[in-house]
C-alpha cells in the first residue's frame, strides 16, 4: 500500500506529537491525527507499524490507534478500500507477526489488530471472510517457533471467535492445539495457552459438548496454574482460573479437588506470596462458591478444617507499620470534643 514520503514524514511527526508530555503540544498533534480522513490513517498507520526503521514507541502508538481505527471506524472507511488494498493490508499484517526478530511488544499489539480486523470481517451467518487468517492460525499454533504458538493463541484468545461458523468441524483440531500448547516446552506458551483456553471455554459456556470433548485438558491447565504460582510473580494464569469458575465452573467439576487443595495452598504460602495473589486464591473458592454451589457444598465440608482458620488469619492479618510502635501522642478525636 504505497504513500507519499513526504505524507509519511509529516504523519511520524504528528505519532511523535502524540506522544510528547507536554500537553499543549501533544492536543495540537491530537488535533492534527484527527483532521486526516479514516481511510488515509488506516495506509499511513499500517506505513508506520511496518517500517522497522522508526522508534518502537511510535510503532506501537501506530498499532494502537489501527485498532482503535478498526474498533470504532471500520464501516465508514474499509469499504473505501479497493479489494486489492484490502488484501495487501491483511497479508501485511500477518507477514509482520512472522517476523522473528521484531519487537515482542509490538509484535503482541499486531497480533491485537489482526483479531479487531478478524472480528469485523466476520459476516452475519458468522462467515469469515478472511480466511487466511484462520490457516495462519493452525500454521502458527504448529510451529516450532514458541513466538508464533504464542501468537497465535493471543489472536485466539482476543478473539475467541475467529473461526466463525466453521468452529464446530475444526473442534478436534483446535482441541489438540490446546492440548499441544498447555503441554508446551516453552513457559510462555504455557501461560498464554491458559488464559486463551479461558477466554475460549467463556466463548462456549453453553456449549456442553465442546466442554466434555475438551475435559483431558484440564490437567494440563491445573499443572499450568500450578506452576505459574510456584515460578512467577505474573498472576495473569490464576485470573484465567477465576475467569473459569465464574463462566463455566461446571468444567471443573472433575478436578474440583485439585482446584480446592492449590488454592488453599496458595492461600496458606503467607511468607512467598503477595496477599493480592493469595486473596486471588480466595477469589477462585469464592467464585465457585457462587456460580455451582451445589458441586461445592459436595466437596467444601471436608476442607472446612483448613479453610475456616486460614480466613479468620486472613481476616485479622494486618500490615505492620513501623510508626505505630513509635507514635505515642494521643489525638483527640473530633467527636470526643
Amino acid at each position: 500500500m504505497n504513500t507519499n514520503p513526504q505524507e509519511e514524514q509529516i504523519f511520524l511527526a504528528t505519532l511523535q506529537g502524540c506522544l510528547e508530555a507536554d500537553n499543549e503540544k501533544r492536543t495540537a498533534a491530537e488535533a492534527i491525527y484527527q483532521e486526516i480522513p479514516d481511510e488515509k490513517k488506516g495506509i499511513l498507520l499500517m506505513s508506520a507499524l511496518c517500517n522497522t526503521t522508526i522508534s518502537g514507541p511510535i510503532r506501537l502508538t501506530a498499532a494502537v490507534m489501527l485498532r482503535r481505527l478498526f474498533q470504532t471506524q471500520f464501516e465508514n472507511f474499509w469499504p473505501k478500500y479497493s479489494p486489492d488494498q484490502q488484501m495487501i493490508l491483511k497479508k501485511e499484517l500477518l507477514a509482520r507477526i512472522i517476523q522473528l526478530d521484531d519487537d515482542e511488544n509490538i509484535r503482541k499489539k499486531i497480533c491485537y489488530v489482526v483479531a479487531e480486523l478478524a472480528k469485523n470481517l466476520m459476516d452475519e451467518n458468522d462467515q469469515s471472510q478472511w480466511p487466511e487468517v484462520m490457516d495462519f492460525l493452525f500454521q502458527s499454533a504448529n510451529s516450532v517457533h514458541s513466538s508464533l504458538k504464542e501468537s497465535a493463541l493471543i489472536i485466539f484468545e482476543s478473539f475467541p471467535g475467529v473461526f466463525g461458523n466453521q468452529a464446530e468441524q475444526l473442534m478436534q483440531i483446535i482441541h489438540q492445539i490446546f492440548l499441544n500448547c498447555l503441554n508446551d516446552q516453552d513457559t510462555k506458551v504455557r501461560y498464554t495457552a491458559a488464559t486463551t483456553f479461558a477466554a475460549y471455554l467463556k466463548h462456549n459456556s453453553e456449549n456442553t459438548q465442546l466442554l466434555n470433548v475438551y475435559r483431558d485438558c484440564l490437567p494440563y491447565l491445573l499443572a499450568t496454574i500450578t506452576h505459574s504460582l510456584s515460578n512467577s510473580d505474573d498472576d495473569t494464569v490464576l485470573k484465567a482460573l477465576i475467569d473459569i469458575a465464574e463462566n463455566t465452573a461446571k468444567y471443573l467439576r472433575p478436578a474440583i479437588d485439585d482446584v480446592f487443595n492449590l488454592c488453599l495452598e496458595a492461600m496458606q504460602q503467607k511468607d512467598e506470596f503477595e496477599e493480592s495473589r493469595r486473596h486471588l486464591a480466595l477469589e477462585v473458592l469464592v467464585t465457585l462458591s457462587e456460580t455451582a454451589s451445589a458441586m461445592v457444598r459436595k466437596v467444601a465440608k471436608k476442607y472446612m478444617n483448613r479453610l475456616v482458620p486460614q480466613l479468620l488469619e486472613m481476616m485479622v492479618d494486618l500490615d505492620d507499620d513501623a510508626q505505630w510502635a513509635t507514635n505515642d501522642t494521643i489525638e483527640d478525636e473530633e467527636d470526643d470534643r
